[in-house]
């Protein structure tokens, strides 16, 4: 993904009563090879990892965690505190760098270098009782989906419920690996939906209305309504991050199912917190259905910082089983609040991003102060 994020902060406060509520970091590769390093937990417990190219990783933490990399012969260890975005790169000939989207400083050089043979890649994972320092279980965090499709869907039953349940599923693998969040399907059903009604927010209104979403905790809508010609389309939309419906256009025979999928991965993300993002190949750019999801060299999945964001509301549902956004932990809510106005100083004319901030409860940076140069990709 090209990288546009230039400043980033993010508050970090202390550790909540039990249970305790995971911290995570993420490091994304920005170089042209893979690369491959460890993490080493407070407890002394040390992970392997390796990115591909522009692909990324998030490692639930508890604590700062020191990560070790570098060539073969010379290492580096540089010490990342918890919910921090970082950023492998290197430049020409020089030796690979790891920094973060924001304050350099938050990542604080250790040791300039270390000996290879100081590191010992083998070490085994200690059998001790687990504390504050040691890594997080990484168990997934399951939401229960039900999938609808209103009276306008062309094919029947075992068709559409065959494709959307794959769509699902193929969706759900990315979540788990960006954020540990599984989406699993337990019904399905179907919605007359008007059709007087065309505009959007109405409609997801009236899907609002006549979709149970019980025995789940998520109701996914598919609509095979028509759009009008003479309107700009919305693919699809929720109200709000944790809002039980979601619902989705499914009308275009222009649309390949690669597309379908990142729409459906747009939409999962707003569910989760994401916005939109200044990355031309985040799933959460603004603008989908332009082609690229059907490029077989294209990544499909999401930008870092909207990872962070994710893996925090995750957490929230996974340790605290919050179910509304009004019930999310201090804590997150100022961690959130951190990332979307740093957000917005990039993308000030993206109403997305403002709106949650003002959801969250939480007033918006003056735009007037916001850089000028940093635009939303059209």
């Amino acid at each position: 993904m090209n990288f546009k994020y230039a400043i980033f902060t993010c508050l970090i406060a202390g550790c909540l009563p039990a249970p305790l509520l995971a911290d995570v970091i993420v490091l994304t590769n920005r170089t042209g090879k893979a690369v491959s390093f460890q993490v080493k937990h407070q407890a002394g417990e040390k992970i392997s990892y390796t990115i591909p190219v522009k692909e990324l990783v998030s490692i639930p933490v508890t604590a700062a965690v020191e990560v070790q990399f570098g060539s073969a012969d010379v290492s580096q260890v540089l010490q990342v505190e918890p919910n921090s975005v970082c950023f492998f790169h290197q430049s020409d000939q020089k030796p690979l760098e790891l920094n973060r989207i924001g304050f350099a400083a938050d990542v604080t050089n250790k040791a300039v270098a270390h000996a290879a043979t100081d590191a010992d890649p083998k070490q085994q994972e200690t059998a001790a009782l687990k504390n504050n320092n040691d890594p997080p279980d990484t168990k997934i965090c399951t939401i229960p989906v039900k999938l609808f499709v209103d009276d306008e869907e062309p094919f029947v039953r075992k068709l559409w419920e065959t494709r959307l349940r794959a769509r699902l599923e193929r969706a759900s693998k990315i979540f788990e690996q960006h954020c540990r969040v599984r989406f699993e399907v337990v019904g399905v059903d179907t919605w007359d939906s008007d059709n007087e009604v065309r505009q959007f927010s109405k409609m997801l209104a009236e899907f609002e209305r006549e979709a149970r979403v019980e025995p789940a905790a998520l109701a996914i809508g598919f609509s095979s309504q028509p759009r009008i010609l003479q309107q700009r389309t919305r693919l699809g939309g929720t109200f709000a991050p944790l809002r039980q419906h979601i619902l989705i256009r499914e009308w275009s025979k222009n649309m390949g199912e690669a597309e379908r999928l990142e729409v459906l991965l747009h939409e999962l993300g707003h569910y989760l917190g994401a916005t939109h993002s200044p990355e031309n190949d985040s799933a959460m750019r603004p603008q989908l259905n332009d082609g690229k999801a059907n490029l077989r060299s294209f990544r499909m999945g999401f930008d870092p910082v909207n990872t962070l964001v994710m893996c925090l509301v995750g957490d929230e549902i996974r340790e605290h089983n919050v179910r509304y956004l009004h019930e999310l932990s201090p804590k997150t809510r100022q961690q959130l609040e951190s990332i979307y106005r740093e957000i917005i100083k990039i993308t000030p004319d993206e109403p997305a991003t403002v709106r949650l901030l003002h959801l969250l409860g939480a007033e918006a940076p003056d735009k007037s102060s916001a850089p000028k140069s940093r635009t939303v990709p059209k």
